[in-house]
């Protein structure tokens, strides 16, 4: 007399299920993507840190930026093929810019510039530029 219903999900819910779900991961894959980029590019701004400090040292020493170049007055040679994401490294006139390798989908124009600016009385202002902060990689 009694029957036994078997409890399962039928092929409509299922699809219903697979339809949500493929909508929301087509939806969050950019994000992750771009998540991903900005994780591989903070290896470029942190390659800059090191860098900036020589620069201010060279700065409070001459009390100008024209002279500080990569190689002179305390401040690391110019580089090149530096690490798996680092491309190059160059400092000139106090500016610092870092190139990426051409992987993790980066492109040549995405670089991270620092650019000092002379506020007087021995000290530095820093503006962050280039590709890398236009799309979004790093904060300016």
């Amino acid at each position: 007399m009694f029957e036994k219903r078997l409890k399962a999900f039928s092929l409509i819910e299922l699809m219903f299920t697979l339809a949500i779900l493929s909508i929301l991961s087509l939806l969050a894959l950019p994000k992750y993507q771009h998540y991903l980029k900005r994780a591989h590019y903070f290896e470029l701004v942190q390659a800059a840190y090191p860098l900036r400090l020589s620069v201010e040292l060279c700065y409070q020493s001459l009390g100008s930026l024209a002279y500080c170049d990569g190689g002179k007055f305390g401040i690391p040679n110019n580089q090149t093929e530096v690490s798996d994401r680092v491309r190059s490294i160059e400092v000139l006139g106090g500016q610092i810019v870092i190139r990426p390798q051409l992987k993790y989908g980066f492109q040549a124009e995405d670089d991270y510039r620092l650019m000092a600016e002379d506020l007087g009385s021995g000290r530095l202002h820093w503006h962050a530029s280039g590709g890398g902060v236009r799309k979004g990689y790093a904060s300016k």
